[in-house]
């Protein structure tokens, strides 16, 4: 759905083809719902509110038949000149082929990704611990989660080949990418307003931070894990 923002100042206007068509891609816990509620404060943009193509979601429940139809009759509807969407991994695989759709629609595609892998995989256990994925209102009631080496170890290779695929799918198929790091995100959103054409403002997120701690503050077994990791190519994660 779109924002009670975004109802007020866009629906009442006539619909309009917009001048750019957006979806943020990538890994879970790389900032894509900041994003998102940022890009959704400037006064030419639309950011759908959640992920629609995730399973029991809005394109679930609606009577489009095809994801296309979709987000022209839908999502893409909307009087504004950019006009986007969330469509992270588990969401993106579910559509049958995600690239000729960017290519019909010309979406052009901002791809947020997290350097530290683990400081992700953290971000997103503690989001399933807690059931709060997406935080109107401050840090987790549980603050602290044991990781498994096994876990991580399949974390840090399963998000580095998706990031990989995103990347090369988007060169293959041709379409326009925005790679944009979670640090650089959080230091500024400059990037992202000149790609999508729009003119740049100051953006204010309706969400807050869930974590609070550091590494070692946040998993009761991070001493051993990093103690097991040192010396691979996974090490670096481990900044505390």
């Amino acid at each position: 759905m779109y924002t009670q923002k975004i109802e007020r100042r866009f629906w009442l206007a006539p619909p309009r083809t917009p001048d750019t068509r957006f979806a943020i891609v990538g890994n879970p816990r790389t900032g894509s719902s900041h994003l998102a509620s940022l890009l959704d404060s400037h006064p030419d943009i639309a950011c759908w509110d959640d992920e629609p193509f995730l399973a029991g979601e809005a394109f679930d429940r609606s009577e489009y038949a095809t994801p296309a139809a979709f987000l022209r009759g839908l999502v893409f509807n909307v009087n504004a000149q950019a006009v986007g969407f969330k469509l992270l991994w588990d969401a993106m695989v579910r559509l049958s082929d995600p690239w000729q759709l960017f290519r019909d629609l010309d979406v052009a595609l901002v791809h947020v990704w997290r350097r530290n892998r683990l400081d992700a995989l953290i971000s997103l256990d503690l989001a399933k611990l807690n059931g709060a994925f997406t935080s109107h209102y401050g840090s987790y009631d549980t603050a602290v989660v044991e990781l498994d080496y096994s876990h991580c170890q399949r974390w840090f290779t399963w998000s580095e080949q998706r990031d990989n695929l995103i990347r090369a799918g988007a060169r293959e198929h041709s379409i326009r990418r925005l790679e944009i790091e979670y640090k650089e995100l959080c230091r500024g959103q400059t990037a992202v307003l000149d790609f999508l054409g729009v003119p740049r403002c100051p953006l204010a997120s309706r969400l807050r931070k869930q974590r609070s701690g550091g590494q070692s503050q946040s998993v009761s077994n991070y001493l051993d894990l990093k103690r097991r990791f040192a010396g691979s190519r996974w090490a670096e994660f481990f900044e505390d």
